[in-house]
């Protein structure tokens, strides 16, 4: 059993796969959420993740709660990670698009450097993977994004693509 907690929600991802995590028994998720309405705070509300009215409540009880996951998965807010890597936990990085797409996001220093602690690094297409730009050979996995994989059916490929990897991270 693998207890994760999502940092997060890009466009609802982290909600379902959350949702599937503990639907298949595979240990206990938990999403974490800005409160803001938009699609992805619905379908977060739908799964019923954890909302935060304020960013830093969100942060803040984030931290306090890690001690309870073995695995922090961040969405595409690299600059997290040196908040969360001091608490010993395997730190996942998701890129979902414009997260990592965005002019000037790719190659700050900063950025470079946050995003150089994490543990694994997942992205959803195979066109980002020369802009995740990192100090050392952070692991990168390429994820394609089951939302649009409709000729498989959701449980499947979430069983062949999330779930390895969260065994692979404990690993690293």
């Amino acid at each position: 059993m693998i207890n994760v907690l999502h940092i997060l929600d890009v466009a609802g991802i982290s909600s379902i796969i959350s949702h599937y995590h503990n639907t298949m028994n595979y240990g206990n998720s938990q999403v974490f959420f800005h409160k803001k309405e938009t699609f992805s705070y619905n379908i977060s509300k739908f799964y019923e993740g954890k909302s935060f009215k304020k960013y830093r409540n969100l942060i803040l009880s984030s931290v306090i709660q890690s001690k309870e996951y073995d695995i922090i998965h961040i969405h595409g807010a690299e600059t997290l990670i040196p908040l969360f890597k001091i608490t010993g936990k395997k730190i996942v990085l998701h890129y979902h698009g414009s997260d990592i797409r965005h002019p000037g996001r790719s190659d700050s220093k900063k950025r470079i450097f946050c995003r150089s602690l994490a543990d694994l690094i997942l992205y959803n297409s195979e066109n980002m993977e020369n802009r995740i730009i990192t100090n050392n050979s952070t692991t990168r996995i390429f994820i394609p994004n089951f939302l649009i994989q409709l000729y498989q059916p959701m449980q499947f490929f979430y069983r062949l693509s999330i779930v390895p990897f969260f065994f692979i991270i404990l690993c690293l």
